[in-house]
């Protein structure tokens, strides 16, 4: 434990092993710490970890046109999963799961819901459309 004992700890988010990605997860969670002290580092370092995710996607092997739907479908899954997230992060701050005081099943039970009006409303516009 000796050799921990430094002014510094080294992160490889570049690897593409298991500790590059927990490096990355590391650096996600510091911009997160000093966010309120330091906006735009933690605003530089996210959008970091995000370029190196990118890249990373960007180097999965395309098979064929399934695959490159599936890809493409992952893509944007992921933009809006991201953009919920980050969104998340602004207004709850990091999830520590064991002090959150949500209740994780009825928040879930709520967005299904959501997620069944919005998809009803759609349809209704549709119809409406067509006639």
């Amino acid at each position: 434990m000796q050799g921990l004992l430094t002014k510094y700890f080294v992160l490889n988010p570049l690897k593409q092993d298991i500790y590059g990605k927990a490096s990355r997860k590391a650096i996600l969670v510091y911009a997160d710490v000093i966010a309120k002290e330091n906006k735009k580092l933690a605003e530089d370092l996210r959008d970091w970890v995000g370029v190196i995710r990118k890249e990373r996607m960007a180097e999965v092997p395309v098979k064929d046109d399934a695959d490159a739907v599936e890809v493409t479908v992952f893509d944007s899954l992921k933009r809006v999963a991201e953009g919920r997230y980050a969104g998340g992060r602004k207004e709850f701050g990091i999830t520590v799961l064991d002090e959150d005081p949500r209740d994780f099943i009825t928040e879930s039970i709520e967005e299904v819901i959501d997620l069944a009006w919005y998809v009803a409303a759609r349809l209704e516009q549709l119809k409406r459309a067509e006639k």
